[in-house]
């Protein structure tokens, strides 16, 4: 077990699916296909070709590890905009600090949807190549992220 203490910044209990990539997790291009949907069937599939850990795998209800966000201005609005859809990750744990654009969207998704996504940034530059390897992720309400592997 690998243990990471990390800066919440939205709280709260979580394990399940999880998707890691030592890539940059590029907000705009990773969502551009579940915003542009004219049906809401509950998937967020990665549209992001160049990240080819995430690429055309569903974002939805998962645990996400990434080292920061990158990209668009729109990161926020777009993050607030697939809680808004019901298809929004569970977790979002971030190696480095995560940039206020990113956390401007998933405190939107909180406020203004109701929609809980769990936020733990600062983890380490260790977290993503041991979240890359393990079979398991448990979050703690006070930043601590436990990572299992068999």
């Amino acid at each position: 077990m690998n243990k990471f203490k990390g800066r919440v910044i939205i709280g709260g209990k979580a394990s399940g699916e999880y998707l890691a990539t030592d890539k940059g997790f590029n907000v705009l291009s990773s969502y551009i296909g579940t915003i542009g949907k004219t049906d809401n069937d509950g998937t967020a599939v990665c549209t992001d070709q160049n990240n080819p850990d995430l690429f055309q795998k569903n974002l939805a209800g998962k645990i996400l590890c990434i080292p920061q966000a990158i990209g668009s201005t729109s990161a926020g609005i777009l993050l607030q905009t697939v809680a808004s859809l019901g298809c929004q990750p569970k977790a979002i744990l971030f190696a480095h600090p995560a940039d206020s654009l990113a956390v401007s969207g998933v405190i939107l998704a909180d406020v203004w949807e109701n929609q809980k996504i769990i936020t733990i940034d600062s983890l380490g530059n260790d977290f993503i190549e041991a979240a890359l390897s393990c079979d398991r992720i448990d979050i703690e309400d006070d930043g601590n992220v436990s990572l299992y592997s068999a």
